[in-house]
């Protein structure tokens, strides 16, 4: 426990404090009061802590997977052809369509099989107490003792 002196307590100890030390319980003026009384103001702030159990909406469920796939390609490759005017050998490039695997990344997005889960937290509450003590004030009378002896 940690006593507290904020400034929402301080209105609140300087009303109680204010009441008159004559007065009774609730402030109420009692007819006999033999000496004033004391004060004492107590604030105090318990902590507790408690668990519950908290609702908690699931994520959705991501899966990946890897496919191969046969996807058609162009590829330019080289073909030898004799030129019709000089007759000589050159190479010219042909298109070629072509099947070549290609490997593809898929992500599924689903949802998750329940829609809400529990799941338990700790809390912490705070308690605040304030204790009013009222003490009879004391007044000793002076002690005389005889001289010493010599």
């Amino acid at each position: 426990m940690r006593t507290i002196a904020g400034s929402g307590l301080a209105g609140m100890i300087l009303l109680l404090a204010s009441l008159p030390t004559s007065a009774g319980p609730l402030g109420h003026h009692t007819e006999s009061v033999c000496c004033p009384d004391q004060v004492f103001l107590r604030a105090e702030i318990s902590e507790k802590t408690h668990t519950k159990e908290v609702k908690v909406k699931n994520a959705p469920v991501v899966k990946t997977r890897e496919v191969e796939d046969k996807v058609p390609c162009t590829k330019m490759v080289p073909v030898q052809v004799i030129n019709p005017h000089t007759g000589c050998p050159c190479i010219e490039y042909h298109p070629q369509t072509v099947l070549e695997t290609v490997k593809r990344t898929v992500i599924e997005i689903c949802p998750p099989e329940q829609e809400y889960s529990t799941k338990k937290e700790e809390r912490k509450q705070q308690c605040l107490t304030i204790g009013i003590d009222r003490r009879p004030v004391i007044h000793e009378a002076p002690v005389c003792l005889p001289a010493p002896c010599h």
